[in-house]
């Protein structure tokens, strides 16, 4: 019995020492605790397999940039393609190398690194030692285990004064699994930036974000926001769990997002829905739910790339007779157009006739937000999964999962300003009776005056008068001149403008069979008038569609070479 004890309690421990091989001691009074796997992050990883050493790196310090200075710094370091902890340079922070690694062999790590020549002198444990790079100096401590590389004399200080005793330690073990671990102890940077997005229930207070690996370019993630709360909000923060029970989605379905319904139309107007062909749908569907989001508890939405989709909506339980009418309305709009709305209980369900239902799903969970990604482009897959929830203590779990996500980001980013232009003109493409030649045709100017003037300002009618003028010199100058890119200097060199105007831009997207579309921004902020006005001018009497984004009135003109 005893030998099987002994052998249980061996194993544990070889276990034990796999699992967490290194420790990572830093000053007490650190803002912030972190330690990433290198040997999870590609060429990185093999500078230190070259060194011989762990791949394992932790960080510490201050949550301060340390002065205007660093700001530039820190940006040419986050911004640059290569690694190097240059840009680190001033910040109140060290960096922790643990196991026992020599003065040569650290000397070339660092090297490395810093992107620099580096000599570094017989090191004693405990004391501070300067290098300088790039006319900046930087401090090497030792201690029994680790080697610390402080970027500020203050680091330095604190880290020496922590190794001797001076000042109390936080000790955190490292395993083999997690990719990357960050903690704050004084404030909270996720809690922050949730508070400021709408979550002001309770002070959150300090953070854990964990990474771990589940499989190749496979990771599993999760952030604890620790918050403390007075009784009252508390009460508040813990109701709304649960919030989302009950929702229909589809099981697997390419994108999945599920929330508070006073977000509804930002869900509506989620950019990625046009990869899925049904933004023109919900955009139908949801205009008209607009003037009953108070009715509304919460909402989901999933769809696949056959152009499936479900729309569920969870109404108070006061909201019966709003939910009742929703519903009737949906009907009148939706029915003859291949669309099933139906009430049940406390939910409304909008789907194609053709979808499987037996591939519908509810929310059983108590999570407040839900975003599922499925991307698949025939040659890559890219999953990415995230939902938050309200743990029964009142702190935030944030938890998801995401598989080969650098190639998608590198597809999302690639080509950024051709996706902003397609945003312009996919959009358009929805109300097609303003793309033909008959809505050059505008009701004439007197007609307009005469019915409106009381309406509008005189500076607004002039705005839309100029808008049209461009709009119509784009329009004649593709059906003389031929499809080209269009600019205000060749309107104005071709003699369809008498001069170029201020705080106007043209852009242009020709597309292989031929098409263009011309997107023309005015920087209407420029005035002081109301854009809805230029818009209902244009809209109304102009026959023009236009749009107000970003402080700029935007107008696409679809032209086709037969025109």
């Amino acid at each position: 019995m005893e030998k099987r004890i002994l052998i249980f309690l061996s194993l544990c421990l070889v276990l034990s020492l796999n699992v967490f091989a290194v420790s990572i001691v830093i000053p007490g009074n650190s803002d912030f605790g972190m330690y990433m796997n290198f040997k999870y992050l590609g060429e990185v990883g093999s500078v230190f397999q070259e060194s011989g050493i762990p791949e394992v790196l932790g960080a510490y310090g201050k949550l301060s940039l340390g002065g205007l200075g660093q700001i530039f710094g820190f940006a040419r370091f986050i911004d640059s393609e290569d690694f190097s902890m240059k840009g680190l340079i001033g910040l109140p922070i060290g960096i922790v190398f643990p196991g026992n690694i020599g003065d040569k062999t650290f000397s070339f790590l660092l090297g490395t690194l810093l992107d620099s020549s580096i000599q570094l002198p017989s090191t004693k444990q405990n004391e501070i030692y300067s290098i300088v790079v790039d006319n900046a100096e930087l401090y090497v401590i030792r201690s029994k285990d680790s080697i610390y590389l402080c970027f500020t004399e203050d680091i330095a200080m604190f880290t020496k004064d922590a190794l001797t005793g001076k000042l109390n330690t936080v000790t955190f073990a490292t395993n083999d699994k997690v990719v990357l671990y960050f903690k704050t102890y004084k404030q909270s940077l996720f809690g922050d930036i949730l508070y400021s997005f709408g979550d002001y229930l309770g002070i959150p207070n300090s953070d854990e974000l964990i990474v771990t690996t589940t499989g190749e370019n496979k990771y599993h993630f999760e952030v604890t926001v620790n918050k403390t709360y007075i009784d009252y909000e508390k009460k508040l923060a813990l109701a709304k769990s649960g919030l989302l029970k009950g929702l229909s989605y589809i099981d697997n379905a390419n994108l999945t997002l599920i929330m508070n319904a006073s977000n509804l139309w930002d869900l509506i107007s989620f950019p990625l829905l046009s990869e899925f062909g049904v933004d023109s749908d919900l955009n139908e569907i949801a205009t008209p739910l607009q003037s009953f989001i108070d009715t509304l508890d919460s909402v989901a939405l999933s769809m696949t790339m056959l152009g499936d989709f479900v729309l569920s909506l969870k109404y108070k339980p006061e909201g019966e007779q709003d939910a009742a009418f929703i519903v009737s309305f949906l009907k009148q709009q939706l029915n003859e157009e291949g669309f099933e709305v139906f009430k049940d209980k406390q939910f409304i369900l909008v789907y194609p006739e053709s979808i499987d239902k037996t591939k519908l799903k509810t929310v059983t969970d108590n999570s407040l937000f839900i975003f599922r990604l499925n991307y698949d482009d025939g040659e890559n897959i890219a999953q990415f999964g995230i939902q938050s929830k309200i743990m029964q203590n009142g702190n935030v779990l944030i938890s998801g999962d995401f598989e080969n996500i650098e190639w998608f980001l590198e597809m999302i980013f690639e080509g950024e300003e051709e996706d902003y232009e397609e945003e312009y003109y996919e959009y358009y493409e929805e109300d097609e009776e303003y793309t033909t030649e008959e809505t050059m045709e505008t009701t004439s100017e007197d007609e307009y005056y005469e019915e409106e003037i009381y309406e509008y300002s005189d500076i607004e009618y002039e705005i839309a008068d100029e808008i049209e003028r461009i709009f119509n010199a784009v329009f004649d100058f593709l059906g003389n001149e031929g499809i080209q890119e269009v600019t205000l200097e060749k309107l104005y060199d071709h003699d369809y403008i008498e001069y170029i105007p201020d705080y106007f831009d043209v852009k242009n997207v020709i597309m292989t069979d031929g098409v263009i579309y011309v997107i023309i921004h005015f920087d209407i902020s420029q005035y002081d008038v109301m854009p809805e006005n230029v818009v209902e001018i244009l809209n109304y009497h102009k026959g023009i569609y236009s749009d107000v984004i970003n402080g700029k009135l935007s107008l696409i003109l679809y032209y086709t070479p037969s025109e």
